[in-house]
Parts: C-alpha cells; structure tokens; sequence
C-alpha cells in the first residue's frame, strides 16, 4: 500500500498511534514535548 502524505500529517497522527501501540493515549506534556523537538507547534 502506498500513501502519499505530508510529514505534518503524519506527525500529527503521533497521538492515535501512541494509544494503539500501548493502550495509552499520550498526555498532553508528552505530545507538546514530541512536537517541539520535532519543531511542531
């Protein structure tokens, strides 16, 4: 299967993967933290 997305898109799927892979869905810290070393805002 082949998509075609921005790394933007994809990054901000990061929280829904997070709960699948772990069962836990990341807390807000977390996700602010992933996005600023990833220069997400």
């Amino acid at each position: 299967m082949a998509t075609v997305e921005s790394r933007e898109e994809r990054l901000a799927r990061m929280p829904a993967y997070v709960a699948v892979f772990t069962g836990q869905a990341p807390t807000t810290g977390e996700i602010e933290r992933f996005y600023s070393r990833h220069r997400l805002d």
